[in-house]
């Protein structure tokens, strides 16, 4: 699709955020398309494991629509600026949790493909968890924010690794490519180790 056609063009950047703020989502990708470079840039300068372009973008999209309907005409900033910020400290929230992962790895985290049949029952259980029902509450607060954050398909393969499937299982019943279950069940990690393992 054309995102740079006279339509959007004449459209200046804070027209198209009232625009997309007032739910007119077709306006939505031809101004993240503006800015996309930020992205890119991040990308240059930044190593994330199991993260390929596809990743970059739709961490890109996400930060950009929540700075899209956060922004705040009052102050002066462009959406733009706002954008590079959030976008910024997400990059750096996902690098220091690649980091953190690689150091608890061997302590208290289990591998994300072993969770049992009812991951969260079992998380539950810990003794930490059990004593503790302020944590428990937290807990299910933020798995309900986890799977909102999940795409249908992350969703799809969020269920079936809950349940004891391999990822070549998924795979073959999915009818997919490994490699895009694996940059999926990457996401799906990243996304349950960022609501669940600092409780």
């Amino acid at each position: 699709m054309n995102y740079k056609g006279e339509k959007y063009k004449s459209l200046d950047d804070e027209t198209m955020v009232k625009l997309v703020q007032d739910n007119q989502i077709q306006y939505f990708e031809p101004l993240f398309q503006r800015y996309i470079g930020v992205v890119f840039k991040s990308q240059r300068e930044h190593h994330l494991k199991h993260f390929d372009t596809d990743d970059w973008i739709q961490e890109g999209r996400i930060v950009f629509y929540k700075s899209v309907m956060s922004f705040d005409f009052t102050r002066h900033v462009t959406i733009g600026a706002l954008f590079k910020q959030s976008f910024s400290n997400r990059v750096c929230s996902l690098v220091r949790f690649n980091l953190a992962f690689k150091r608890k790895a061997d302590q208290e985290v289990c591998s994300f493909e072993s969770l049992p049949e009812n991951a969260l029952k079992a998380y539950k259980e810990r003794p930490s968890l059990v004593h503790d029902p302020s944590k428990s509450l937290i807990l299910k607060e933020n798995y309900a924010e986890y799977h909102s954050e999940l795409s249908k398909f992350e969703k799809d393969i969020s269920s079936r690794l809950f349940n004891g499937y391999k990822p070549s299982d998924i795979a073959e019943e999915l009818d997919c490519e490994l490699k895009q279950i694996t940059n999926a069940i990457g996401r799906c990690h990243r996304k349950f180790g960022g609501q669940l393992f600092d409780v």
